[in-house]
């Protein structure tokens, strides 16, 4: 068995991430759990569901953050280290892999590059299958970005190639 957690960059603040864990680290640079995005920073979320609902903001699609910064790439790259950690205590192995899926335009290439980086200071395994292919009708589900059933076929016969 191995483990494989499939990672996407922490991309945006939207509706559907207000109930999803809201992690920081403490003064001493420890994970802290705090409630989830809405609960754990009430004053930004109320800023950014705010800002939101302009129609300038939505016409344009733009998220929040509007950049990520080396302190997002410490803070995912940290969570994904836990979870690593608590999967070797718990299956006593060391075949733990991170997912790049491939990105929807959530990010800049520096970005991607830097946050690979915060990967391999910490000894994270990863798999790239950024560019392993185009988003489109061949791939997506119609009027969305998320892969299709032939898309996650092809994907999986990849991530069985790589891992052997």
């Amino acid at each position: 068995m191995t483990g494989v957690q499939t990672c996407a960059l922490p991309i945006s603040y939207l509706g559907w991430l207000l109930d999803a864990p809201y992690y920081c680290f403490n003064d001493k640079h420890e994970l802290v759990r705090k409630g989830n995005f809405r609960s754990g920073r009430p004053i930004r979320s109320w800023i950014y569901e705010s800002i939101y609902q302009l129609s300038i903001i939505q016409y344009f699609h733009i998220n929040f953050p509007i950049h990520l910064n080396q302190n997002d790439f410490d803070l995912v790259s940290e969570i994904i280290k836990k979870s690593q950690e608590d999967y070797t205590k718990q299956f006593g192995k060391n075949n733990f892999y991170t997912i790049l899926y491939p990105l929807y335009n959530y990010c800049t290439g520096e970005e991607y590059n830097s946050f690979k980086g915060w990967l391999d200071r910490k000894k994270i395994n990863y798999i790239d299958l950024n560019g392993f292919y185009d988003f489109g009708e061949n791939y997506s589900l119609k009027g969305d970005a998320h892969p299709n059933a032939n898309t996650n076929k092809i994907i999986a016969n990849e991530l069985l190639k790589r891992l052997k």
